[in-house]
C-alpha cells in the first residue's frame, strides 16, 4: 500500500519469511546488532524511500510500485504453489525478478559505497597532476591519440577556432601545452568538484535509482534479457532459505556467486531468488549449470549489505550473521579500483622507468681520461702554468672514474676567451662559429663545443682563465666554484659519448628535414646540459650554483621579453624575416639551456627551482611561463631517465615543442606549408604599439 511507511523489500514477500508462531514478525539480522524480532510492517522499510505523498494527489513512484504490486503477488503465490522441478513461464519469472531485486535498499545502499568509494579513490587520483595528464592524453612531451580523440576533436569543431585559418600543427600543439601548463590548476578543480558531489551523492544516488526504478516499470531492458533464461522452482537448503536484503543472487561465469549488478549482464550465468525457506526460484542459460555445492544461504549472507531476513534464529543462523557483507563489500572496492586500474595505472606508468635508477641509467665505464690535448694561453706565468696543468690532469682523471671520457677532445684555457671560442677549428664545413653570451647576461668562462677529428664526434671544452685562476686558488669556496665549471663541461664531454653510442651520428646529423630540422637547431643541446649540469651537480655548493643559474635565468628571460618586442616592432618597418629570426632565436636558445641547467641542478639537490628565488619567479610570471616552467621540467626529467636507452631521435625532436612555446609567448608560430617552412609574426600583435607610434607623430 502507497504511503509514508514505503517497503524496499515488500511484505508480500517477507510474509513467507515470518515465525511461524508469530506471522506477523519476522527475525532480522543486522551487520554489527544483536538479532530482533520485527514487525513486518516496519522491516525492510522506510518513510517515503520511493516519494514523497504527491500534494496535489498526483500519481507517485510508490504508487506506480504499489500497482505493480498487486499483479507480482499473485504470481508470486503461483510460483510457491509449485514443486520442485516445475517449470516457470520465463515472462512471469522474469518479471519477479526483474521488480523484486531492482527496487531494494540494497541497490541504493551499494551503489552509495561504492560512489562513496569512487569519489574517496578520485580523490586521492585526481590530486595528482600525472593522473589528470593522463586521463587526457599530456603524459609526453608531443600530443598522442588519446589527447586528439578528447581535446583537438572539440577544438576543431569550433567554428571560432576554424575562422583562425590557424594551421592543425601549429594548433595542435599550442593546445597541449596550454592544456598540459593548466593541469595544475585542472587538479585544483577536479578537488572543488569531487567535493561538491560528496556533499550531494546521497541524494544523486537516490534520484538516479528512483529515475532507473520509474524507467523499468514502463519498459526493462533488464527483464527482457531475464526473458532467454530457463526458470524452475527448486528445493531450499534443508534448514530453509534466508531473505537476503539483495533479495537475488547472481552466478557468474565459473558459477561465482556475486551481485548481479557488479557482475554483468553479459557475464550473468544464472539467478537464484528464494520465494520462500522451501522454494527457491532458478534461472539459467541456457546449457548452464550451477556447482553441485552450491551453499544459496552462505552465499546469500555473504552478499548481503546490511542485513538478512528469517523465519529463525539459531545455530546456522548466528553463524550466517557473521558473514554479512564479506563478499559484497570487498566486490565493490575491487570493482572500484578495478576501474581506476585501467584508466591510469598503465598510463601513468608509462614511460616514467624507476626514478631511483636515474643516477645508473647512463650505462658509462669507468675511464682512465684517455689521451687529450692541454693547451694553456697566457694562463700566468711558468709556476702558475704548471699549478694549472697538474690541477686540470688530476681533476680529470678522478672525474674519468665516474663518467665516459673518451670523446674529450681537449681543453683550451686563456685569457682571450671569445678569441679561444673563435679560432676553434671544429672539423667540418660551414660549421657555425661558437657564441659566449652577451656583455648584458654576464660573463661567459667556458663551455663544450662539438668538434670532429677524424669522422669522430668529440667535445673540446674551452675555458676563460677566469676558471684555471679559481682552479688554484688558496679561497676553498673560488677552487670549488672552479672544479664545479671545469666538471660540468666534462660532464657535457660524457652526454656525448652518451648518446653517440646509444644514437650514433645523433649530435653532428639528426636527419630532421623541415621545420623539425629547424626548430631543434634552436633547442639542440638542452637536454645534454641538463644531463652535463645533473652530472656535475656534486661538485660544488648546491645553494650558490642554484643561485648564480636563477639569476642567470631571470635576466635571459627578461632580456628575451624586452629584446624581441622591440625588434618585432622594428620588422613591421624593415620587413626583413631573417633579421628577426638572427635576434629572436639566439635568445630562445638561451633561455631554454639556461633553464635545463638551473631545473637539473635543483632536481638533483632535491630543491624547487622556484621556492626562496622571488626574482625568478617575477620573472616567470611577467613572461606568463611560469606554468611553462614546471612542463619543462618534467619533460626533460622524463627524458633524463631515459638517458642512453632512447629508441629514436623522435626523443631529442620531441624537445621542439618548447622553442614553439617560447615563440608563441612573443606573438609568433612556425609552421610548414607546401612552399616551405613558414613563420607567421601576426600584426595585430603590435597593433597596439604601432597605434601609439603613428599618433606620436
Amino acid at each position: 500500500m502507497a504511503g509514508r511507511n514505503q517497503h524496499y523489500i515488500p511484505r508480500f514477500l517477507q510474509r513467507a519469511f515470518a515465525i511461524r508462531s508469530r506471522r506477523r514478525e519476522i527475525w532480522h539480522f543486522d551487520r554489527g546488532e544483536a538479532a530482533e524480532r520485527r514487525a513486518i510492517k516496519r522491516t525492510a522499510s522506510e518513510d517515503f524511500f520511493y516519494s514523497e505523498t504527491g500534494a496535489d494527489g498526483s500519481a507517485t513512484l510508490d504508487d506506480a510500485i504499489t500497482r505493480r504490486e498487486s499483479d507480482l503477488a499473485v504470481l508470486l503465490n503461483t510460483v510457491r504453489a509449485k514443486s520442485p522441478g516445475d517449470v516457470i513461464a520465463s515472462s512471469a519469472a522474469a518479471a519477479i525478478v526483474s521488480h523484486l531485486t531492482q527496487r531494494t535498499a540494497h541497490v541504493r545502499a551499494a551503489l552509495s559505497e561504492g560512489v562513496a568509494r569512487l569519489l574517496d579513490r578520485a580523490e586521492e587520483a585526481f590530486s595528482k597532476r600525472d593522473n589528470i595528464e593522463a586521463l587526457m592524453g599530456l603524459e609526453n612531451g608531443l600530443p598522442n591519440e588519446r589527447f586528439r580523440d578528447m581535446v583537438m576533436k572539440e577544438v576543431a569543431a569550433s567554428p571560432e577556432i576554424a575562422r583562425l585559418g590557424i594551421p592543425t600543427r601549429v594548433l595542435e600543439r599550442t593546445a597541449f601545452l596550454l592544456a598540459k601548463e593548466g593541469s595544475g590548476e585542472m587538479v585544483a578543480s577536479a578537488s572543488a568538484l569531487l567535493g561538491g558531489l560528496r556533499l550531494q551523492s546521497t541524494e544523486l544516488v537516490r534520484d538516479s535509482h528512483n529515475k532507473a526504478l520509474g524507467d523499468t516499470i514502463r519498459t526493462s531492458e533488464y527483464e527482457a534479457m531475464l526473458q532467454i533464461f530457463d526458470w524452475s522452482v527448486e528445493s531450499g537448503p534443508v534448514a530453509g532459505a534466508i531473505l537476503s536484503d539483495c533479495v537475488s543472487i547472481g552466478l557468474g561465469p565459473n558459477g561465482v556467486a556475486g551481485n548481479h549488478l557488479l557482475i554483468g549482464r553479459d557475464k550473468l550465468q544464472a539467478l537464484l531468488l528464494a520465494v520462500s525457506p522451501e522454494r527457491l526460484l532458478v534461472g539459467r542459460r541456457p546449457g548452464f549449470t550451477p556447482p553441485s555445492d552450491f551453499d544459496y544461504n552462505l552465499e546469500a549472507a555473504r552478499l548481503s549489505h546490511t542485513f538478512f531476513l528469517a523465519p529463525r534464529n539459531d545455530e546456522e543462523t548466528a553463524r550466517l550473521h557473521a558473514m554479512i557483507g564479506q563478499t559484497l563489500r570487498p566486490a565493490i572496492a575491487n570493482a572500484v579500483e578495478s576501474g581506476f586500474d585501467d584508466a591510469f595505472r598503465e598510463r601513468t606508468t608509462a614511460g616514467l622507468g624507476n626514478p631511483e635508477s636515474a643516477v645508473r641509467t647512463f650505462g658509462w665505464r669507468p675511464t682512465s681520461g684517455g689521451r687529450y690535448e692541454l693547451s694553456l694561453d697566457r694562463c700566468g706565468d711558468e709556476r702558475t702554468t704548471a699549478r694549472v696543468r697538474e690541477a686540470v690532469f688530476l681533476l680529470v682523471n678522478e672525474v674519468a672514474t665516474a663518467m665516459p671520457l673518451e670523446r674529450l677532445d681537449g681543453i683550451t684555457i686563456g685569457s682571450d676567451y671569445p678569441g679561444l671560442l673563435k679560432a676553434l677549428r671544429r672539423g667540418w664545413k660551414n660549421a657555425p662559429e661558437p657564441q659566449t653570451v652577451p656583455p648584458e647576461l654576464g660573463i661567459g668562462v667556458a663551455q663544450t663545443v662539438t668538434v670532429k677529428r677524424s669522422g669522430i664526434v668529440k667535445g673540446r671544452i674551452v675555458a676563460s682563465s677566469i676558471v684555471s685562476d679559481a682552479l688554484i686558488s688558496e679561497d676553498s669556496q673560488h677552487r670549488a666554484w672552479g672544479m664545479h665549471a671545469l666538471v660540468r663541461q666534462l660532464a657535457a664531454v660524457a652526454q656525448i659519448e652518451i648518446v653517440e653510442r646509444c644514437l650514433p651520428g645523433t649530435l653532428l646529423g639528426s636527419g630532421a628535414n623541415g621545420i623539425d630540422g629547424w626548430l631543434y637547431a634552436n633547442v639542440d643541446g638542452a637536454p645534454e646540459s641538463y644531463a652535463a649540469s645533473w652530472m656535475a651537480a656534486a661538485f660544488q655548493d648546491s645553494a650558490e650554483v642554484a643561485l648564480g643559474l636563477s639569476e642567470l635565468l631571470s635576466t635571459a628571460i627578461d632580456r628575451f621579453m624586452t629584446v624581441v618586442p622591440r625588434e618585432r616592432l622594428a620588422y613591421r618597418e624593415h620587413g626583413d624575416l631573417d633579421k628577426l629570426l638572427g635576434v629572436v632565436l639566439p635568445e630562445i636558445r638561451r633561455v631554454l639551456i639556461v633553464a635545463a641547467d638551473l631545473l637539473s641542478h635543483c632536481a638533483f639537490v632535491g630543491v624547487s627551482p622556484i621556492a626562496g628565488q622571488p626574482v625568478l619567479g617575477e620573472a616567470l610570471d611577467r613572461a606568463g611561463l611560469r606554468n611553462w616552467f614546471g612542463v619543462y621540467g618534467d619533460h626533460l626529467a622524463r627524458f633524463h631517465r631515459r638517458s642512453g636507452r632512447w629508441e629514436s631521435f623522435d626523443e631529442f625532436l620531441s624537445f621542439n615543442i618548447h622553442v614553439e612555446r617560447l615563440l608563441l609567448s612573443v606573438g609568433m608560430f612556425a609552421w610548414e606549408a607546401p612552399e616551405g617552412l613558414r613563420v607567421e609574426v601576426p600584426l595585430g600583435t603590435d597593433a597596439e604599439a604601432l597605434l601609439a607610434r603613428r599618433r606620436a607623430r
